[in-house]
């Protein structure tokens, strides 16, 4: 299913997944993780990390406001667009490679969401955490793709 917008049957199916998620690992749920299922477009990546998008300018400000030491905040270096927080859930296996791919992927989406030129190719997304890069990617605006990682996602 696909949620645009936040509704009372959006999040608490997300809710929902999220639970079954900690049940089968038997992991104790985090509030930061169930307060940030409330907020944003939400996608899940190949690598076990969630991306977390605003929608609007106040979005933005919420999404990143949630950010843990451990989340990385994206966003278009040159573009006016969504703020995205790449998540890990505590529940994951974490995998450097698998990370490093979601973070990548996480930016692609990001880039499709972005006010641009639809000629732009390519955009520059920045990445604040542990490590600050500038990552140069092909924005997602394949509606199939966005979809793909937006299924079953523990906040979509």
């Amino acid at each position: 299913y696909q949620c645009d917008w936040i509704s009372d049957v959006c999040s608490s199916d997300l809710i929902r997944i999220y639970y079954e998620e900690l049940e089968q690992k038997r992991k104790a749920p985090i509030l930061e993780d169930v307060l940030l299922l409330l907020k944003g477009r939400h996608f899940r990546l190949p690598g076990g990390s969630w991306l977390v998008m605003g929608r609007n300018a106040d979005e933005n400000q919420k999404v990143a406001g949630m950010r843990l030491e451990s989340d990385h905040l994206l966003y278009a270096a040159d573009y006016i667009g969504p703020v995205g927080l790449l998540r890990t859930p505590a529940h994951a296996a974490v995998d450097m490679n698998n990370t490093q791919e979601d973070t990548l992927l996480a930016a692609a989406l990001l880039a499709g969401y972005a006010r641009r030129s639809p000629e732009t190719e390519f955009m520059d997304v920045r990445v604040e955490g542990k490590f600050p890069a500038t990552v140069t990617v092909m924005p997602v605006t394949d509606p199939d793709i966005r979809k793909k990682y937006r299924k079953n996602s523990p906040a979509s």
